[in-house]
């Protein structure tokens, strides 16, 4: 197995998709890659067996398996968002 974190360093935990605070002194969130590691299949102690360049490799083939080719819709005019009900933005 590989270098493991030790216990009770740098904690993560759910974020419930707030930005967090940064942790000091160059300390890393270690929650941020395990719940991007667990939607690509990853375990934690696969996560934890791979280097930060492995996981970026693994992270950036992922992105570009799962990419769609769709174009983004043109933008709308405000008149037409206002035909629609649209408003205040």
């Amino acid at each position: 197995m590989g270098d493991a974190r030790p216990a009770g360093g740098a904690g993560g935990g759910d974020s419930g998709g707030k930005q967090l605070d940064p942790l000091p002194n160059g300390l890393t969130r270690w929650s941020t890659y395990y719940g991007a590691g667990a939607v690509m299949g990853f375990s934690p102690r696969d996560i934890d067996d791979m280097t930060l360049w492995e996981f970026a490799a693994c992270s950036e083939g992922y992105r570009k398996a799962h990419q769609t080719e769709e174009q983004a819709p043109p933008p709308m005019a405000d008149d037409q968002l206002a035909e629609l009900g649209i408003q205040g933005f």
